[in-house]
């Protein structure tokens, strides 16, 4: 069949984005939630790819909202309400947790975030860059910003 037999309004839309710079699509996405609905065709202009999004990592996702393909929902507990409620819909069958199961599920969520100042701390020392500890060598002695600069020389 064809894009335009199944929903000439998807197909006028991907025309339209194909004929349009990548900026203007990326903008037009956040005011337009019909050209959402292309999915991942907006990037690549590949038509196999409307409809198609990109799974991002949970990585940092309590941090990271908007939520959903468009960023039409503000809060990561409604997110995991609209996800467990359509999920339920494509099973036939209700997906049915307790107010406690979805405060344990958000709180999950909200433990693969970091917290960017303390991990960044750990890092330093994890490689002993801390400006209270120093790296001495025969010749030279570091200290605080050096440290970065020392470690991360190639060494022959």
């Amino acid at each position: 069949l064809g894009l335009r037999a199944i929903s000439p309004e998807l197909a006028q839309l991907a025309a339209q984005a194909a004929g349009s710079s990548r900026n203007d699509r990326y903008q037009k996405i956040a005011r337009d939630p019909k050209l959402a609905a292309l999915g991942r065709y907006l990037v690549t202009l590949n038509p196999k790819d409307i409809g198609r999004f990109r799974t991002p990592s949970l990585r940092n996702v309590a941090l990271t909202g908007p939520y959903m393909h468009d960023g039409s929902v503000k809060s990561l507990a409604k997110a995991v309400n609209i996800e467990l409620y359509y999920r339920g819909l494509a099973l036939r069958h209700p997906i049915l947790l307790t107010s406690g199961e979805k405060h344990d599920l958000l709180a999950f969520l909200q433990s693969l975030s970091s917290q960017p100042e303390k991990n960044a701390l750990a890092v330093k020392n994890a490689a002993g860059l801390t400006a209270e500890n120093t790296l001495s060598t025969d010749k030279n002695k570091f200290t605080g910003r050096e440290n970065v600069k020392a470690a991360t020389r190639r060494r022959p």
